[in-house]
């Protein structure tokens, strides 16, 4: 019977490896956020299909809004390094 492999070092995406340098934790966050972002915003695109879904164009200002504020505070956080926190609601 094959032995247990040695149990490999749980982390979540956010916890710093202990062999990574501060540059390394941001550029495998920022790569792993960024994507994850334009992820979520394909999907949003997905909710343009009128055959599935009912919307008005006051609903798609509310998330072009939305999405441009979140947008603006993200990058306003790395410039300042004060982050923000925003909510939607249609």
């Amino acid at each position: 019977m094959p032995q247990p492999s040695a149990a490999k070092e749980q982390t979540t995406p956010d916890e710093p490896k202990s062999d990574e340098t501060p540059r390394e934790r941001f550029v495998r966050l920022a790569e792993l956020r960024v994507s994850n972002s334009l992820d979520a915003i394909r999907k949003l695109g997905l909710l343009g299909n009128k055959s599935q879904y009912e919307y008005t164009d006051e609903d798609i200002a509310k998330i072009d809004a939305a999405v441009s504020k979140a947008k603006d505070a993200a990058l306003t956080a790395l410039k300042t390094g004060k982050p923000t926190q925003s909510s939607f609601s249609l």
